[in-house]
């Protein structure tokens, strides 16, 4: 089902900087022919453990806001990080927005799971979001204070993520923090850093919006041309998104230079681009010149805590779903109880997605607060089902509930018309993809 997006819950931007380009190295080799195994995740937005305690400082930050599961976050990783274990996809994919705000800290923790699974046999590949570099909302948290962590400038995450696709690349982009890597020999990964990050400190707070620097398209043409001239098929990966994933949300979503991106990449046969940024599942496509999709995955952070699993065949067909991470009989402690973190995390994200509308509908003064909790029940629910792309639905009884009904008879015009946003939808999957195989010359 589509939705339009209406919250949002992007912060950060960054500039592309340049780069030292690394030899071809590759891991693992290219396979032999033959489907490959791929997850892809986005978003996971990771607070180091070092920087936060259980102090009113964090509380108050991890329990507003946008949804993200700051307070569990370290064992949604960790069970993530043993499902990859245990599947062993042969790569996995993290499209940008690797950190809660470009922490080094939380950078250098998180490459210690992404160790994990290179060990079990997964190849890993990143590229950095708005959030993780030269950021000066970078934060700690200690009792009721905040403080300012170190961050990371491009040379830094290019080192601490060696391992996990610089040291490994192809071809290496010398102006921004871009690569390519060849996981088959029938199949490139074209990791595209379209982030703004070089204004951030003079600034004071990151940039949120994205776009290609004309250095980093002409490096990305070679690419295309090299892996057209040999029949690869390439997919490419950008935090930020080539085509709109809706009518309300485009700047500081959707790519400053989007046209030119289409264009050249449609130019070369590309078919799929892999993305995320929005935190919303949502798959659009653009039939211009040949048919080429774009998946957002949800945000690994938000529940359900998706992943994309795309299976690439060796005749170039693709399928690809975005399932919710199992939770399956692992507990959190509340107190002196030990609860879902299934059913923890759902209503965390239920009432922090709608926090904002909840408190001005309280500071008109015109609800009850029985009024209120019902008409926070049916937002929190609207959100579910938008964010996680359907996976969960919007129940059957929500439209005749005494809820929405407040909504619409007493909201203002700016809730009312959220909901009917949620609920418009023109019937598409986002959730599966499936593409035929490429035709031969």
């Amino acid at each position: 089902m589509k939705r339009p997006v209406i919250l949002g819950f992007l912060l950060t931007g960054l500039l592309l900087l340049g780069c030292t380009p690394s030899p071809a190295v590759l891991f693992p080799a290219p396979k032999p022919e033959g489907s490959l195994s791929i997850q892809v995740v986005s978003d996971l937005h990771y607070l180091a453990e070092s920087l936060r305690d259980d102090g009113g400082s964090f509380l108050r930050y991890a329990t507003g806001g946008d949804g993200k599961n700051l307070l569990e976050i370290s064992l949604l990783l960790e069970t993530l990080t043993q499902r990859v274990e245990r599947e062993v996809p042969q790569v996995l994919v993290i499209s940008g927005d690797l950190t809660n705000n470009g922490e080094k800290a939380s950078h250098e923790e998180l490459t210690q799971y992404l160790q994990r699974m290179e060990k079990a046999g997964t190849q890993v590949l990143v590229i950095p979001g708005n959030h993780d570099l030269l950021n000066p909302h970078a934060r700690g948290f200690q009792g009721e204070k905040q403080y300012l962590p170190e961050t990371v400038t491009p040379e830094e995450f290019a080192k601490i993520y060696g391992a996990f696709g610089y040291d490994e690349a192809a071809s290496r982009d010398e102006a921004s923090l871009s690569y390519v890597t060849k996981v088959s020999e029938g199949l490139w990964f074209l990791m595209l850093d379209d982030n703004r990050y070089d204004r951030n400190l003079s600034l004071g707070y990151p940039e949120t919006g994205g776009v290609l620097s004309l250095a980093t398209i002409k490096w990305m043409t070679k690419v295309l041309e090299e892996a057209q001239a040999k029949g690869v098929q390439v997919i490419t990966v950008s935090h930020h998104n080539g085509l709109s994933h809706s009518p309300v949300a485009k700047e500081g979503y959707v790519l400053d230079n989007d046209e030119e991106f289409l264009n050249r990449i449609r130019q070369y046969g590309v078919r799929l681009n892999l993305t995320g940024h929005v935190h919303v599942q949502d798959i659009q496509k653009n039939l211009e010149k040949g048919t080429f999709y774009e998946i957002a995955t949800g945000a690994f952070s938000v529940y359900p805590h998706l992943s994309g699993y795309l299976e690439v065949k060796e005749n170039g067909e693709m399928a690809y779903e975005a399932k919710p991470l199992d939770l399956t009989g692992v507990k959190i402690r509340k107190g002196w109880r030990r609860v879902s973190l299934a059913e923890s995390s759902k209503e965390h994200f239920q009432r922090a997605s709608v926090s904002r509308i909840l408190a001005r509908l309280t500071e008109s003064g015109s609800f009850s607060k029985g009024e209120l909790q019902s008409m926070e029940e049916v937002l929190g629910a609207l959100n579910l089902a938008y964010f996680s792309g359907g996976t969960h639905p919007i129940p059957a009884d929500l439209l005749s509930s005494a809820g929405y009904q407040l909504i619409l008879e007493k909201g203002d015009e700016k809730t009312k018309g959220y909901a009917q946003r949620i609920l418009s939808t023109d019937g598409e999957d986002d959730v599966r993809l499936t593409l035929p195989p490429l035709s031969k010359p």
